[in-house]
């Protein structure tokens, strides 16, 4: 036999070693390359953990299944192929509302007169000429007569109120020492004890001393040294009421 005969009946020999080495040899005499994972399919190939050797393949890991939409390749989950989705049809115009009728506007009602008042105002008070004054709804003269409250009054004007008899002194402005009640105070009851209705009108303080005050016995006297704290009345006018005298 010639030397090239014998290479290639050594090579084939040397082939088919190794191929029953990969089944059963190499990895050990116990290792199936079929089903173990950690020899699948050839010695020292090992499937993820928990995977399954099937056929010398690895499978997908039993505690990672694949979920929906995912298939298993090779021990790896891949997603599967979207189905083209079909093109939107366009949306039909919707038709155009038809437009309502117009209703006519009610024509106005007629005005209605307001109606007058029951009760008219009342005519404007009479003007009085010069020299009267109006009082109890007519003109008198003014001669010392004057209108209070809506009443004919006369009246009298006092100058320099004093009071007491034999030493006089100016009248206090003030009823009593504590000048708690003064003015009109004063004077009303100062033109009743001269037999007056009250006192029409006033005019004051002045600064005077001594005074006399109205409500006690006491006066107001100036401090020597010091400036005066009294005050009176400059006048004081009077009325009386004009009352109607009845027809016999």
């Amino acid at each position: 036999m010639t030397r090239g005969p014998r290479l290639l009946t050594l090579l084939m020999v040397l082939a088919l070693a190794s191929s029953a080495r990969a089944q059963t040899g190499v990895c050990g005499s116990n290792i199936d390359l079929q089903t173990d994972p950690q020899n699948c399919g050839t010695c020292g190939a090992v499937c993820v953990a928990t995977a399954p050797c099937v056929s010398g393949i690895c499978g997908c890991p039993i505690d990672r299944a694949c979920i929906g939409g995912f298939t298993c390749v090779n021990g790896t989950c891949i997603a599967d192929p979207v189905p083209a989705s079909p093109s939107p049809m366009e949306p039909s115009p919707s038709p155009e509302p038809s437009p309502s009728p117009i209703e006519p506007s009610p024509s106005p009602s007629p005005a209605v007169p307001s109606p007058s008042p029951a009760n008219p105002s009342p005519s404007p008070a009479p003007t009085c000429p010069a020299g009267q004054i109006l009082c109890n709804g007519k003109c008198v003269k003014v001669d010392r007569t004057n209108c209070f409250n809506g009443q004919c009054v006369k009246t009298v004007q006092i100058n320099n109120p004093q009071r007491g008899s034999l030493l006089s002194m100016s009248l206090d402005f003030c009823l009593t020492t504590d000048r708690a009640q003064c003015g009109q105070s004063v004077a009303d009851p100062y033109c009743q004890q001269l037999g007056y209705d009250g006192a029409f009108s006033f005019d004051g303080p002045v600064t005077a001393c001594p005074t006399s005050f109205l409500g006690s016995q006491r006066a107001c006297r100036q401090i020597l040294g010091r400036r005066c704290s009294c005050a009176t009345f400059r006048s004081i006018t009077c009325m009386r009421f004009l009352r109607k005298v009845a027809k016999p």
